[in-house]
């Protein structure tokens, strides 16, 4: 079926004289999942991704699952929403600060993802034993420009973001950055031209 793309991965074991590679299904619901992104939360796996299951209401959500790192088995099933709305959210970037999630995406507005419009959109969660959390979502950059490629980490109490921006004008692709200081000390924004 050329709608259907499921997200897989694969767990590996080497000894001095093989290499073992178990596929291992993470979600096959009905229409397309794909761009997976995945961190370490502990001992397990978080794996995140554009989810097409809702179509024609929404082009993309994002959900994720968790995976054990013991076993690999896929603790969420087909998964937990991580975003969903009426506009198309894709390219979600993970990262963990040792408390709680925080992801990061592309978010279409104005019906064209290839003009004016698009933003970073985000959002953090907890995964305790009782279930994924997610809390509300909140606007990361929200300038009137074409938002790609969202890179996100954790560092000494503060996110780093990066993504590629238009902003500078058409056919221009420079590399932004923003720093977000989870203690509150202010954030900042930097350009880097390519």
């Amino acid at each position: 079926d050329s709608n259907q793309q499921d997200i897989v991965g694969a767990s590996v074991a080497a000894s001095a004289t093989e290499v073992t590679v178990t596929r291992r299904s993470i979600s096959e619901t009905s229409g397309k999942q794909k761009d997976p992104a995945v961190i370490v939360v502990g001992t397990d796996y978080l794996v995140a991704w554009t989810d097409r299951r809702n179509y024609p209401v929404s082009a993309g959500d994002i959900y994720g699952t968790r995976v054990s790192g013991a076993d690999g088995t896929v603790i969420d099933g087909n998964g937990f929403v991580i975003h969903e709305g009426e506009v198309s959210q894709k390219e979600v970037t993970l990262t963990y600060d040792g408390e709680k999630v925080w992801a990061v995406w592309r978010e279409w507005q104005d019906d064209t993802w290839l003009g004016e419009g698009s933003l970073l959109g985000g959002t953090t969660f907890s995964l305790g034993s009782g279930g994924p959390t997610v809390g509300e979502s909140f606007a990361v950059d929200a300038n009137a420009s074409t938002h790609q490629q969202p890179a996100l980490v954790f560092d000494d109490g503060s996110l780093v973001l990066t993504w590629l921006d238009n902003r500078a004008g058409a056919g221009r692709q420079d590399l932004y950055s923003k720093v977000i200081h989870l203690d509150g000390a202010g954030d900042s924004d930097a350009l880097t031209e390519a």
